[in-house]
């Protein structure tokens, strides 16, 4: 990925880099935005929001507060 052609809003981009993050809840799925920006972890504890140009700033959360179970 040449990134030296590319112009970011807010500096140097991060998509593309790997990472490895720990949470400390665990999550059985995933889904990422249409843009690409954006993914959302699911689990039983709720959401994650991870913003993928700042993957190392805290996701937004939502918490489930709900007898229900959440489908594997």
């Amino acid at each position: 990925m040449n990134r030296t052609s590319t112009r970011w809003p807010y500096g140097a981009s991060t998509i593309g880099v790997d990472y490895s993050i720990k949470y400390p809840y665990s999550f059985t799925n995933m889904s990422i935005s249409p843009y690409g920006r954006d993914v959302v972890l699911g689990g039983q504890a709720g959401l994650a929001i991870v913003d993928l140009e700042f993957p190392l700033s805290p996701p937004r959360t939502i918490a489930i507060d709900s007898l229900w179970k959440i489908s594997k």
